[in-house]
């Protein structure tokens, strides 16, 4: 009983577990999180930068709230084939940890 409580206890780092892509404009902000589960699914987390209330059904299209208060304006699209690939690769070498997609770039 004893060591089955010891292994829910342990804590790891949720990139290496199933893949995580960190989206981000051209400055360098962090617009949200791409996670990819086991089985496949992907889990848009939260973000400021999120157009969409549902945005895997969405062209991929962000916004960067400081970049805005600062009068920058960029176009802050991508591609969720290319979140795909990252997370396939990351999925066949999980100790790379977290990658970044660089929005508008």
């Amino acid at each position: 009983m004893e060591g089955s409580m010891s292994k829910q206890r342990q804590h790891r780092d949720i990139a290496h577990l199933y893949g995580l892509v960190v989206l981000k404009c051209r400055e360098n902000h962090e617009l949200g999180r791409v996670l990819k589960q086991k089985g496949g699914n992907l889990v848009p987390m939260k973000g400021p930068g999120w157009l969409s209330p549902n945005p895997l059904t969405a062209p991929l299209a962000m916004r960067c709230p400081k970049c805005q208060a600062a009068g920058r304006r960029q176009d802050l699209r991508g591609s969720w084939d290319k979140i795909r690939a990252q997370l396939a690769e990351l999925e066949a070498d999980p100790t790379r940890g977290p990658e970044t997609y660089l929005l508008g770039g």
